[in-house]
């Protein structure tokens, strides 16, 4: 696949810097995730359901094994987000050793070494030239530096390859993500709704049955705070990841986009344009080690969640 060249003159390049993330914390999840009305509805009827059964007998499998059917899909998912956290915080640090970057920068080289010295230095050389050497010396350097320039293109092209199929795998792994933190939002509710409704029995209960009072706090309601607070642990982390994957995108975007301009620029390879190019790659430059701050900033963002710590 070529780089798309734009058909248009390109202007000046443009480059926004990746954003640094700020944690989102528990409550703005709440927010961030939120259940449809028929889900929560859904949710709230096997809520009471569960609680009807663990008040009146002792379910079949026991007190917790009651519970498992509705917490089972937030306990499974539990883990997503610190797989994706880790695999995200890899990515971040390996931003500037991306490939696409190396060919940015050996473009770069091979339009300096062109450009060195400029035209009047280069007329200069020229004059000094003995007439017998020009033919040889022409020839050598018109056949050499047209190829060179293709190679770094086609270096150039394959590296954005690469940066596609990356985003394209940001694109599933988002989805996956969204899918996790909605199977997760489905159980902190249930364990929420859950809580509230049996500490409510539980109080009840210690008057009349302190010892069935007793089992349920100890067998039941720990248990499901427990399990929430981890599943909200990991609920959080998982929707950090999941704004994280979009500055990798955007930042994706970026250099193709900047890729493409200048691939337009070099089209004919020669004059002012060529001048343009390597302003644009002096930019790349620049915002290569501006991006590799933000994103070593989100990758410590990601590892201090990963530790467990849940913000509020």
């Amino acid at each position: 696949m070529q780089i798309e060249a734009q058909s248009a003159s390109p202007g000046p390049l443009r480059l926004r810097a990746p954003e640094v993330l700020q944690a989102i914390g528990a409550r703005a999840v709440r927010q961030a995730v939120p259940l449809a009305p028929e889900r929560q509805a859904e949710l709230e009827g096997e809520a009471g359901r569960v609680l009807a059964a663990l008040l009146a007998h002792e379910p079949e499998g026991g007190l917790a094994g009651c519970l498992d059917g509705a917490l089972l899909p937030g306990r499974v998912r539990a883990d997503v987000g610190l797989v994706e956290a880790g695999r995200l915080q890899r990515k971040f640090g390996d931003l500037e050793a991306l490939p696409v970057f190396r060919a940015l920068q050996g473009l770069r080289a091979e339009l300096k070494a062109r450009c060195m010295g400029g035209p009047a230095a280069a007329r200069h050389w020229w004059d000094r030239l003995p007439w017998a050497a020009r033919p040889l010396v022409e020839t050598q350097a018109g056949a050499d530096a047209p190829q060179r320039l293709r190679d770094a293109l086609a270096t150039l092209d394959h590296a954005c390859e690469s940066v596609r199929t990356e985003l394209a795998g940001l694109e599933l792994t988002r989805a996956s993500l969204w899918d996790a933190m909605q199977q997760l939002a489905g159980a902190i509710h249930f364990a929420q709704v859950l809580d509230e409704r049996l500490r409510i029995k539980v109080e009840v209960l210690r008057t009349s049955d302190a010892q069935r009072a007793g089992m349920l706090d100890a067998d039941v309601l720990q248990p499901v705070r427990r399990d929430r607070q981890e599943m909200l642990a990991q609920q959080v982390l998982c929707t950090n990841c999941y704004f994280a994957i979009e500055v990798l995108k955007k930042t994706g975007q970026e250099v193709l986009a900047a890729c493409a301009q200048i691939a337009a620029l070099l089209q004919d390879g020669e004059g002012a344009q060529v001048q343009q190019a390597l302003q644009a790659l002096d930019a790349m430059e620049a915002f290569r080690a501006e991006a590799a701050s933000a994103m070593a900033q989100n990758a410590a963002m990601l590892g201090e969640l990963s530790s467990g710590r849940v913000l509020h």
